[in-house]
């Protein structure tokens, strides 16, 4: 059944509340608070920057993303839980919108991510329950960059025990919980992943990543820059909390996943307008249409 047509529902009992914040970068502390509500195959993601919060349903295997200003939303399979049917038809919905894009040539070189995981076997206990620590490392290798010039990330992390967690808080599943990367290119580009070792399991209580990047100057030389990332659980807490907070609320209008065709046309010529504008010299940009303009010399 779509998320769109469900209805009112028994309120959700016992449901998990996680309450968590996260530093982007500590060389200049910004605080970002995120709260989750576990239910099941249900999930609820808040995030105090955010003007809406996104729906997980493994139940329906979408996953919503809900934008309060607007009031809309817009509804995406969860890929690993999708149909070959439900994953195909997200596929031709995004190459209608690409259909009269122009097509670049095909991928120019490789890059191979590579990510190891490693147990230490250490162990504590955090929020009552047993936390195991895990060391990850992730390598980002160009096979047109020299491999000492490779971006690097490791990983510090304490996850808490998924059975413990899903005995003591019934509300919970591990199946509500992935592990998930991103990255980004500028060019055609052919990616391999890599996994060694086992990864863990469970819900990050606390974790802290340092990232060495480097990045080529005009002269030749490398330069680095490292960023260091930290996240950590504050609380988690069982409360009652109504199952609409699972679902779109009323009257709320649904996009499309993809843009239209009109709606790429239309960003397309706003594009090209932009463009235009800026070369038209700046005290003509806003000049009255019937203005003579400037005093001639």
């Amino acid at each position: 059944m779509p998320i769109d047509t469900l209805g009112e529902s028994e309120p959700v009992q016992g449901c998990l509340r996680e309450v968590s914040e996260s530093i982007a970068d500590e060389s200049r502390p910004s605080i970002s608070r995120l709260t989750r509500y576990f239910a099941g195959d249900r999930c609820r993601v808040e995030s105090a920057d955010a003007a809406g919060y996104c729906i997980q349903r493994n139940d329906l295997r979408q996953t919503v993303q809900v934008m309060t200003g607007p009031r809309q939303y817009r509804v995406t399979p969860i890929w690993w839980l999708a149909t070959a049917e439900e994953r195909e038809r997200f596929k031709r919905a995004g190459h209608r919108t690409l259909k009269n894009q122009p097509v670049g040539e095909g991928p120019s070189h490789e890059l191979r991510i590579r990510l190891t995981y490693k147990a230490t076997g250490e162990q504590q206990e955090m929020f009552g329950c047993p936390a195991y620590r895990w060391l990850t490392v992730r390598r980002d290798e160009h096979d047109d960059v020299a491999p000492e010039y490779s971006d690097e990330t490791s990983t510090d992390e304490w996850y808490l025990d998924a059975d413990y967690l899903e005995q003591r808080f019934p509300a919970f599943s591990r199946n509500t919980i992935r592990r998930a990367f991103a990255y980004a290119t500028t060019r055609p580009t052919r990616t391999v992943v890599e996994h060694e070792g086992e990864k863990p399991t469970g819900l990050s209580a606390w974790s802290q990543s340092t990232a060495r990047s480097y990045h080529q100057l005009p002269d030749g030389q490398w330069k680095t820059h490292i960023n260091v990332s930290s996240s950590r659980i504050l609380s988690l807490t069982e409360e009652d909390v109504p199952a609409t907070m699972f679902e779109v609320p009323a009257g709320y209008s649904k996009l499309p996943t993809f843009p239209s065709r009109w709606s790429m046309l239309r960003l397309h010529l706003r594009n090209k307008f932009d463009r235009l504008r800026m070369t038209v010299p700046q005290h003509q940009r806003n000049a009255p249409r019937n203005s003579p303009g400037p005093p001639q010399p």
